[in-house]
């Protein structure tokens, strides 16, 4: 699944508008990393998404590593709550990409995995 900077963006976006964020609060770093797993997507895919709404200014930071305190800037804010804003304007095949991170299974969670995996360990008859 090929994973854009625009869905990393959305999904973070999506951390913070759930977060119900008011104009100058912030979530931690560590707040954030807790949410993430909830988007499907992978841990290393949210430093990107960090790196991707910082360089936009689209996030401010504050503090260093652990103690790093992330919100989003008035225009983000906005952009959130408007009507006409990214989140609600996003691509269908970006909604797709994001419902299926969503809900896909890990590799060993699914059934067929696990029979591939049975039937390797049985010894074949020739």
């Amino acid at each position: 699944m090929h994973i854009s900077p625009q869905i990393l963006r959305l999904a973070l976006l999506r951390i913070f508008a759930d977060a119900s964020m008011d104009a100058g609060d912030t979530l931690s770093f560590t707040q954030v990393s807790a949410r993430w797993p909830h988007t499907g997507l992978r841990d290393s895919d949210l430093r990107d998404a960090v790196r991707e709404l910082l360089d936009s200014g689209d996030l401010v930071g504050s503090g260093q590593d652990e103690t790093l305190s992330l919100s989003l800037s008035a225009a983000a804010r906005r952009s959130l709550s408007e009507p006409y804003g990214e989140l609600y304007m996003a691509s269908f095949d970006d909604e797709a990409t994001l419902f299926m991170a969503r809900h896909r299974r890990s590799r060993h969670s699914l059934p067929g995995q696990k029979l591939r995996a049975e039937d390797r360990a049985r010894p074949t008859v020739q």
